[in-house]
């Protein structure tokens, strides 16, 4: 598998450890040059972005900033959104990608598996896969899993 990261995620444990995994992982600081990557190189299976507007509302971020550059891909790339707290990547992924390809959502797994939810985090937050924050997300974006 070929990620592309958009932002500085590539200093963050989480993708060291995406890259100890055998994972192809090349980072650029902005979504244009990710998307001129796509359309230029193309063969990436998902592309995380790390927005460097903590205090941005997910949603917000999505519909402003990553639909619009989806729609500009020639082909479809699965995007995870990757909440930032500081100088870490919290364990909160949720995937744009209307196509559920079963490729991605292995993708998710094993981001999960490199980073188990932390028990002290509340209940709702451990429930699995998505816990009902990021349902809502889903549900605002109207975007069907």
């Amino acid at each position: 598998m070929k990620i592309l990261v958009v932002d500085d995620a590539m200093a963050s444990k989480y993708v060291e450890a995406l890259i100890l995994a055998g994972y192809m992982v090349e980072s650029v600081p902005s979504g244009e040059q990710a998307l001129r990557k796509i359309m230029q190189e193309g063969g990436y299976d998902l592309m995380i972005v790390t927005p460097r507007i903590s205090d941005m509302e997910p949603v917000k971020l999505v519909k402003k900033c990553l639909m619009p550059l989806r729609s500009r891909m020639k082909t479809i790339v699965p995007i995870i959104l990757a909440e930032r707290h500081g100088d870490r990547i919290t364990q909160n992924w949720f995937v744009i990608a209307p196509d559920e390809v079963e490729s991605v959502k292995q993708a998710m797994r094993d981001c999960l598996n490199l980073h188990p939810p932390q028990k002290e985090k509340p209940v709702e937050q451990r429930e699995g896969f998505f816990h009902c924050w990021f349902k809502d997300v889903w549900w605002q974006l109207g975007i069907s899993w």
